[in-house]
């Protein structure tokens, strides 16, 4: 987790991915500054992901539970900790699964290629009826 609020998730030994996460960054114009740390770090090269990656964010007490109906890893929080990285399948989509929780509460980052954006909606909203609060 950056200073700013940002993510910063590590994918493999040369590979990082940048999430602006704050409010005023929701398609921004600039890429924000990540550090990776360490001074023998190499300099990063970025490619921009808005074209190729539809971003989901799914939040709350239970959405691990939520999301064990589509993804085959346990992503709740004594198994999956908070700052924790998968690459994964969710409702047979390969998907990147980052866990940052929000003040406490659940939140995972669910990324997959853009073509699979309106099935994985579908998929999500279906999930989430029968965690939501009866009316």
């Amino acid at each position: 987790m950056q200073p700013d609020g940002h993510v910063l998730a590590r994918l493999g030994p040369s590979e990082y991915l940048g999430l602006a996460c704050t409010p005023d960054a929701v398609h921004p114009a600039g890429l924000p500054a990540f550090s990776v740390g360490g001074d023998n770090e190499p300099g990063l090269c970025p490619v921009p992901r808005f074209d190729a990656n539809a971003w989901f964010v799914v939040v709350g007490s239970r959405a691990a539970e939520m999301l064990a109906k589509i993804c085959g890893v346990d992503l709740r929080a004594k198994t999956f900790a908070d700052a924790t990285v998968a690459q994964t399948i969710v409702a047979r989509a390969s998907a990147i699964v980052i866990r940052d929780d929000l003040d406490g509460v659940l939140r995972y980052h669910l990324l997959v290629d853009r073509t699979m954006s309106a099935y994985l909606w579908d998929v999500l909203r279906d999930a989430m009826t029968e965690f939501s609060p009866q009316k």
